[in-house]
């Protein structure tokens, strides 16, 4: 064992801490805009349908956990876990402030999000930098900014993939159609008809869209499925379009 310490950032969307936290954590995800009453009402109806219960916290706790345990079980330098959230405490600026109060050498993050795209997985990346560049730290920080393809990531979803595909009756297992569905991205149109993310800046071809595409073609490989499909969830409310089909849309 070195005497190096290596902080990891676990960093994830954050969420309201509890139903009174909802107004307070929405207008921070609206950027700082109060939402509607009408939305507002929505959102707590959402939350309430999951019995007001928020584990996000919980549950990027535990990933941040076992990643370090995995990592100090081989030894060498001392690995330990920060948690960062972009729109709850603890937020990233703090976990970058425990860091520098700890006394780590380095620092890797990561984001709970297997595919790359600008307006997630960077923004989280920035927050990171700008605090330890306003704090005018010495701390290196490197990131892991996507894991969608890795053979171990696929293989996760695979086996849990498989433990559902398994509760199926035969027949049920013959016509089952399987979707892989993440996040919708604002885009905007090209004068040819086709689409760009707004954000990110990608070609039409979106490393985004194309991440996800990449995921559920791997996994459906490995599995063995024979139809299998990718769909966009969490449309946000703007005048932009965002990716499609919308799962509400592919279901039927």
């Amino acid at each position: 064992m070195t005497d190096r310490s290596t902080g990891v950032l676990v960093m994830a969307y954050g969420t309201a801490s509890g139903p009174d936290d909802i107004e307070r954590y929405y207008t921070d995800i609206r950027g700082g805009r109060t939402p509607s009453a009408e939305h507002l009402e929505e959102l707590r109806g959402r939350y309430a349908a999951i019995g007001n219960r928020f584990p996000l916290l919980d549950t990027t706790t535990a990933q941040a956990n076992g990643i370090v345990e995995r990592l100090n079980a081989d030894g060498g330098d001392t690995f330990r876990a920060y948690l960062g959230m972009k729109h709850s405490s603890p937020t990233i600026p703090d976990a970058i402030e425990r860091m520098a109060a700890d006394g780590v050498d380095r620092a890797i993050g990561i984001v709970m999000a297997p595919h790359w795209s600008g307006m997630s997985v960077e923004t989280y990346v920035e927050r990171a930098e700008a605090a330890i560049r306003e704090r005018g730290l010495d701390l290196p920080i490197t990131f892991v900014r996507s894991f969608h393809d890795h053979p171990m990531f696929i293989e996760w979803v695979s086996d849990h993939l498989r433990t559902t595909l398994d509760t199926l009756d035969v027949a049920a297992r013959e016509r089952v159609t399987v979707l892989f569905t993440a996040h919708s991205l604002p885009t905007r149109t090209l004068p040819d008809g086709s689409q760009r993310c707004k954000t990110c800046g990608c070609e039409p071809s979106c490393r985004y869209r194309d991440g996800l595409q990449e995921t559920g073609d791997l996994v459906a490989k490995e599995v063995g499925l024979d139809d299998h499909r990718i769909a966009w969830q969490s449309v946000g409310r703007t005048a932009d379009p965002w990716w499609g089909p919308g799962i509400d849309e592919v279901i039927p």
